[in-house]
């Protein structure tokens, strides 16, 4: 077990909640959001968000690479993320 001290956000200006409709017309009148990132699979996207935090924890470093297309569903087949799978 090892506790982690973050000094910077991982996704800056983001902030993810599960509201619902009449909480999301009080904040958007409050003036203090942009906009809703609408999700079509809240487990998706906690899956996805965990994944990324993996990769973070473990010291990924993300390099853009001609040949993985972006949409293209991949998994991880070696290395430190082996068995992690996800979108591009």
């Amino acid at each position: 077990y090892r506790k982690i001290n973050f000094t910077k956000p991982l996704f800056p200006g983001y902030m993810f909640a599960l509201l619902d409709e009449k909480k999301k017309r009080e904040i958007v009148v409050s003036g203090h959001i942009a906009n809703f990132l609408k999700t079509t699979s809240e487990k998706e996207l906690l899956e996805d968000l965990k994944r990324i935090y993996i990769s973070f924890i473990k010291g990924a470093v993300f390099e853009h690479h001609p040949f993985v297309e972006v949409g293209k569903r991949v998994k991880i087949i070696s290395g430190p993320f082996v068995g992690l799978t996800g979108m591009v």
